[in-house]
């Protein structure tokens, strides 16, 4: 159970990460009870502007209502992409779409099927206890809200998938960062592909990193900086396409967002910044943020 515990907080990190820099996010969410099924079927309860970058403010009284709102505003910039990957972390793209080009689709399913990810998501669903399973219904209730209230905007093949439940999400964080992120940096495929060929002798050398680049961090003493002030600088080296998808990114897609919790003018939460879709997808939830105390440079 700890070791799940650890792979709970881990999610929320990859998903909203952006709540966990204010306290008083988290206790909002402790004294708010789960939606009821009814309430998370109706609108959001946020106010999204969106700004001239493409760019959404999330505006709500507490937590769960802004986390709606934000799985909203993913679905209004990323539907079919979203859907897709959904589809994908199901291991029913087979089903869904047929077998696909070279049995691509049907592959895909195999393997997700053979890690197992569906059912560990069920699992980690049901014991994730109410903060995780509340986190979820809130989101992906924004998520289907956005399908439910514009669904000729979504292409009509993908509208199948609908809808989107909690367990697809702990699903696409699986698959993109244990099973996509981790091993490709390890050129894990194209070993897995030489072994498949019957390259033998390629697929038995030593796992090794398949490119020098990544994710860069720094942090800065008072000491070393102009103003006296601490600055962690972060960069993924990943874009987001103005928030647009951008072709052949895939897992790969970031999205900016600006999150405010409770009153504007006073918030208990105030962040801004980016971070990969609910496939998270997304790695870390908002990943590059500010929140007016901490400063995270992309």
């Amino acid at each position: 159970m700890k070791n799940f515990s650890c792979l709970a907080q881990n999610f929320f990190v990859i998903c909203f990460a952006v709540f966990a820099s204010s306290e008083g996010g988290f206790s909002q969410l402790e004294s708010t009870l789960p939606p009821a099924p009814s309430e998370l079927g109706g609108k959001t309860g946020s106010q999204i502007l969106w700004d001239q970058y493409g760019i959404p403010h999330i505006y709500g009284p507490d937590l769960l209502t802004v986390v709606r709102g934000y799985g909203y505003a993913q679905m209004e910039n990323h539907a079919e992409l979203i859907l897709q990957k959904v589809a994908e972390a199901r291991g029913r793209t087979a089903e869904y779409f047929g077998p696909g080009a070279q049995n691509a689709n049907l592959e895909n399913d195999v393997r997700i099927r053979t890690y197992g990810i569906p059912e560990r998501a069920e699992r980690w669903y049901r014991e994730g206890g109410f903060f995780q399973q509340s986190i979820l219904q809130a989101f992906v209730s924004g998520l289907n809200q956005y399908a439910d209230t514009l669904a000729d905007a979504i292409d009509q093949t993908l509208r199948q998938v609908l809808p989107i439940e909690p367990e697809d999400v702990l699903a696409i964080v699986q698959d993109t960062i244990h099973f996509t992120f981790l091993p490709e940096t390890s050129n894990v495929p194209d070993l897995i592909a030489e072994w498949s060929a019957g390259q033998i002798a390629a697929a038995s050398q030593p796992v090794h990193p398949k490119t020098k680049l990544g994710s860069n961090g720094w942090a800065l003493a008072p000491a070393r900086t102009t103003t006296g002030n601490a600055i962690l600088m972060g960069n993924p080296h990943l874009p987001w396409g103005v928030n647009q998808p951008v072709p052949g990114l895939d897992v790969y897609q970031w999205m900016e967002a600006n999150l405010v919790i409770g009153d504007p003018n006073h918030p208990v939460l105030n962040a801004s910044g980016s971070h990969s879709l609910v496939r998270p997808p997304s790695r870390s939830g908002l990943t590059i943020t500010w929140d007016g105390r901490i400063l995270l440079i992309r």
